[in-house]
């Protein structure tokens, strides 16, 4: 006797090949706790409506809270203008002019 495994999708729940699953990270949902991910069939993610361009920002309080921001490409080029941007500090590395023990 054999005992076969195999990879569900779980949007669909049909058996997937192996060699074409797809693994997606779920991260930040709201009404989820914690990152999460599933298995789908190819053809299944086209079924997903997409933003693009989407810009990720990050907003550090003075109390140590965070706060994860997205807006579109264009939206944040109106916000800051592009060569501000462009000449801001990389988030690798010190920052210019930094002294050490301040932030």
């Amino acid at each position: 006797m054999a005992i076969k495994r195999s990879k569900v999708s779980d949007i669909s729940g049909t058996e997937l090949n192996e060699l074409s699953a797809l693994r997606v990270a779920v991260k930040g949902h709201s009404d989820v706790d914690g990152d999460r991910q599933i298995d789908i069939a190819p053809d299944e993610l086209p079924g997903l409506k997409t933003v693009n361009n989407l810009v990720s920002l990050t907003v550090y309080y003075p109390d140590g809270r965070t706060e994860d921001l997205f807006a579109t490409s264009a939206e944040v080029s109106k916000w800051i203008p592009l060569d501000n941007l462009k000449a801001a500090d990389n988030l690798r590395g010190r920052r210019k002019n930094a002294a050490p023990g301040f932030d």
